[in-house]
């Protein structure tokens, strides 16, 4: 029987790719081969994720040693790798890591969660180039979440590129949550890290424009600080444009906690322009139903079509933001138009775990 190595994120802390990774590690696989599963553990907190740490290093080490235990134990068929981000620090974890396993494995499986590698490879020094082709070059074989992704697996050469749409446990169940949950009228939810690439700024400047239009609704934002600087600046932001009546800040939030949040909203906003593939919230979000205003980037189109599943803006534009947001504040007979049961979004939506 294979043995497959799944090297992989689980939560904490939680973030999509994560959330994702944590689906494959639970799935049951006993059947066809036999997985162990060796833990990406270098970050605690959402504000430690691709900072250096000498804690960092020394975890580094002590996964090549499990890599090397487990290919002493019994050789290693298949070894699951998902690279990081356009971001220095973890791309010389990710350049060790794999220089050191691939002699030790038959077959690398890379599945890019995260966007923008090859952005960052593209201003790399030619010595730190070199490294990088050697490390993930040929793969047997690499993950993307959407067709639009493939092109940026092209300078790692995989022998095979395969599309796999990131999928979400069904928690909301097949039913229909507008009439069956407390929806909050005029209650826009965010979630993500709170950082300025998620859009979290971008959302407050267009609530600003929104307070001298309207004067009922609500921003909940739902997420981690980045940097205690980052979530110091917000809490001024908020101060000093009289948002207190119109945003609340909610920290991260898990489990039933967190869904209950997605089943008392009544639109769901990410104005993201980070380097990310294909966000999960904008998933959680319609499963729960909920009309989704976010942008015109990157494979988020795939996701969402414009009229359709909700309504898209131009990247860090937050006065159009406010104009899509104010269009569905302004009707809510146009929010029911994305009323539909539970089980519809599953089967439009893709909306099962991918393993």
């Amino acid at each position: 029987m294979n043995k497959i190595v799944v090297i992989a994120q689980t939560p904490p802390p939680f973030h999509g790719q994560a959330v994702m990774q944590q689906y494959l590690v639970n799935a049951d696989w006993s059947d066809w081969c036999v997985k162990e599963h060796i833990r990406l553990d270098y970050s605690d907190a959402v504000a430690e994720i691709g900072r250096f740490k000498l804690s960092k290093i020394t975890k580094l080490f002590r996964l090549l040693a499990k890599i090397r235990r487990s290919t002493k134990s019994t050789p290693i068929d298949i070894l699951y790798y998902p690279p990081a981000g356009p971001h220095r620090i973890p791309l010389y974890r990710d350049i060790i890591t794999l220089l050191y396993a691939r002699p030790r494995v038959e077959k690398l499986v890379l599945h890019f969660h995260a966007g923008g590698l090859n952005q960052l490879i593209e201003k790399l020094s030619a010595p730190e180039k070199w490294l990088a082709q050697k490390a993930f070059s040929r793969a047997d074989h690499a993950i993307v979440l959407s067709s639009w992704l493939k092109t940026e697996t092209n300078w790692f050469q995989p022998k095979n590129c395969w599309v796999v749409p990131n999928g979400i446990e069904d928690v909301a169940g097949p039913i229909d949550p507008w009439k069956q949950y407390n929806r909050k009228p005029h209650s826009i939810l965010f979630v993500g890290n709170l950082k300025p690439e998620k859009g979290v700024l971008l959302l407050l400047k267009a609530a600003t424009i929104l307070k001298n239009l309207l004067s009922d609704f609500r921003i909940r934002i739902m997420g981690e600080s980045h940097s205690t600087e980052m979530e110091t600046h917000i809490r001024q932001y908020i101060l000093d444009n009289q948002l207190t009546e119109h945003v609340e800040l909610l920290g991260g939030k898990t489990g039933d906690n967190k869904w209950a949040e997605f089943r008392s909203a009544s639109i769901f906003c990410l104005p993201t322009y980070a380097l990310e593939a294909m966000p999960v919230s904008i998933l959680e979000a319609m499963m729960y139903s909920l009309p989704v205003v976010s942008t015109n980037w990157r494979a988020i189109p795939d996701l969402i079509t414009e009229g359709v599943e909700g309504l898209l803006h131009e990247v860090q534009d937050e006065k159009e933001l406010a104009d899509k947001l104010k269009l569905l504040l302004d009707q809510p007979a146009l929010q029911e138009k994305w009323e539909r049961p539970a089980d519809e979004n599953l089967k439009n939506n893709i909306l099962s775990p991918s393993t």
